[in-house]
């Protein structure tokens, strides 16, 4: 098993995906551009990629998610294998865009949360 881990803000609002609202000018963009349906979906195996996206949050909570995949079905979704996400990609080789069913999975991970944390000098929960 391959675990995959994504750090993501801990709020209502902003930064989590939400409800979409077609009457909402941002949400509409968000849509056309295809990144509406691209949020939740970005994961890395290495949890110090984590980092960058954790001080991206900071001050505000964050969480890291994880979701174990058998490693050949983990593989078909790492990004340099996807050409329609590599245009959106960091680091393709380490990075994963998994379809919505399987993003949805992912639970908090409080241990790989203390790693990450811990790595930045932020508190604990």
């Amino acid at each position: 098993m391959v675990v995959l881990y994504r750090c993501e803000a801990d709020l209502d609002g902003p930064g989590r995906r939400g409800e979409f609202d077609p009457s909402c000018w941002m949400h509409q963009g968000l849509a056309e551009s295809g990144a509406w349906d691209a949020m939740g979906r970005w994961f890395a195996r290495d949890l110090s990629l984590l980092e960058w996206y954790a001080r991206d949050h900071l001050p505000h909570p964050f969480r890291i998610v994880s979701v174990a995949l058998p490693a050949e079905e983990a593989e078909r979704y790492r990004v340099s294998r996807q050409p329609g996400a590599l245009r959106f990609s960091r680091d393709p080789d380490n990075e994963w865009f998994l379809p919505r069913e399987l993003a949805e999975r992912a639970r908090p991970d409080p241990e790989a949360y203390a790693a990450v944390s811990a790595s930045l000098g932020a508190p604990s929960p």
